[in-house]
């Protein structure tokens, strides 16, 4: 898919990163991911990936280009029930 979609950690008014650590706990179904130091980039086969940015750092993470992999959608929804969390995404 051809989109981005932000995801934000609140504590109150106040957004808090998204460590590095919690995303490895929720990510755990991805075969693959890779990392530069720029994001990580989850690869579930050939056809299903996507780019992560913006982990452990205030304002929450970009996904861009989210693909259509059950497994993705999966560990967002369960990042998102560990806290107090908004997915937002344009369109």
């Amino acid at each position: 898919m051809s989109f981005d979609m932000y995801l934000m950690k609140w504590r109150g008014i106040e957004s808090l990163p998204i460590s590095n650590d919690e995303f490895q706990i929720h990510f755990q179904d991805c075969p693959e991911i890779k990392k530069d130091e720029f994001g990580v980039y989850p690869t579930y086969d050939e056809a299903n990936d996507c780019e992560i940015y913006g982990l452990d750092k205030p304002g929450g993470i970009q996904i861009s280009r989210p693909c259509g992999d059950e497994r993705l959608w999966n560990s967002i929804l369960s990042l998102m029930k560990t806290d107090q969390y908004t997915l937002i995404w344009l369109g």
